[in-house]
């Protein structure tokens, strides 16, 4: 009998408890409710020799309009040689380890200025410019209910897997009363929003700085950006901001963001359910300082259900940053 089985459990079990293995993935086309509107997704589920029910999983969407496979061509310091899909990759690699992942297009993707997206803009029941963090949290506790009621999946919990912003929505899931059990947080900032964004800013600027004279203009031309920004998100908070959007983005949108990159923290600590957070070394967007101050949050909280790991050579795309032997030195994206 495996250590930490008991008589009991063997014998619930009825002796057919027997390992299976995965031989293969399916992939399904879904929609689920959320809010009056249907969100399209893709369903990834674990193939098997023999019948298994499978722990359920969500990926939860980093910052932007981004549609089910997380396609990026470029991060804050690097240029992809070809575009990298992160949540189709994760969740083939996830499925294969046993799990089924649901990825959907986020609510505010619309093919109409993301061709990959699969919902129209004339198509939102309501106005898509007072779109707000707040219904992207109720469209990923919408997906782990679908998730969780699929025939396919066990009666257990949830996994919300959150990528950077994602990270940050991902903690409210998982201490949320609902069949979210369990959260990994990929390159997810746990620093006000002001800090992240305008932080990436200067981390990057201070490791232009270190390449040499070379890169003096970029690095003023990212100080000053990353001045602007604070102050900005400034008035913002003041409610002094003379404009409508910052950024490509609604006012209201941007309190919205504030305001839960506020309570990141709170909530963090206040998690007693197995989180595992995960950030690449290579990652310029939610650089090592975030993870460290995860670290120091778990440390002081007592919290022995986290997990903190860095990843060598991974960027924020959860890839292995490309070979720059031949490129110099990483050129900034302003």
């Amino acid at each position: 009998m495996p250590p930490g089985f008991t008589k009991s459990y063997a014998a619930r079990l009825d002796g057919l408890c027997r390992s299976v293995k995965v031989v293969g993935v399916d992939q399904r086309t879904v929609k689920f409710a959320s809010g009056g509107y249907e969100l399209p997704g893709t369903l990834t589920l674990p193939v098997t020799d023999g019948e298994y029910s499978a722990v359920g999983a969500i990926i939860v969407h980093g910052n932007g309009p981004g549609p089910r496979d997380g396609t990026s061509s470029q991060n804050l310091g690097f240029a992809y040689p070809e575009p990298v899909h992160t949540y189709e990759n994760l969740a083939l690699t996830l499925a294969h380890a046993g799990l089924a992942v649901l990825r959907y297009d986020k609510r505010s993707c619309f093919h109409e200025t993301v061709p990959a997206c699969k919902n129209s803009v004339f198509d939102y029941p309501g106005d898509p410019a007072a779109i707000v963090l707040d219904d992207f949290v109720a469209d990923a506790r919408a997906a782990a209910r679908y998730v969780s009621e699929r025939p396919e999946v066990r009666d257990q919990g949830i996994v919300a897997v959150g990528h950077s912003e994602g990270g940050v929505l991902a903690t409210a899931l998982v201490q949320a009363e609902g069949p979210v059990g369990s959260a990994v947080l990929l390159g997810g900032p746990p620093l006000p929003f002001e800090d992240t964004a305008a932080g990436q800013l200067e981390s990057y600027a201070d490791y232009l700085q270190g390449l040499g004279d070379a890169y003096q203009s970029e690095v003023d031309e990212l100080h000053a950006k990353a001045a602007r920004w604070r102050n900005e998100l400034d008035q913002i908070r003041q409610g002094t901001y003379p404009k409508d959007s910052w950024e490509g983005a609604s006012v209201s949108y941007v309190r919205s963001t504030l305001s839960w990159y506020d309570t990141i923290e709170e909530r963090f600590t206040a998690l007693d359910r197995p989180v595992l957070v995960l950030s690449g070394l290579a990652d310029f967007n939610v650089g090592p300082s975030h993870l460290e101050h995860y670290e120091t949050l778990a440390a002081q909280h007592y919290q022995h259900n986290v997990s903190v790991h860095a990843l060598p050579g991974v960027t924020h795309a959860f890839c292995v940053a490309p070979d720059v032997s031949g490129w110099g030195p990483f050129e900034p994206d302003l």
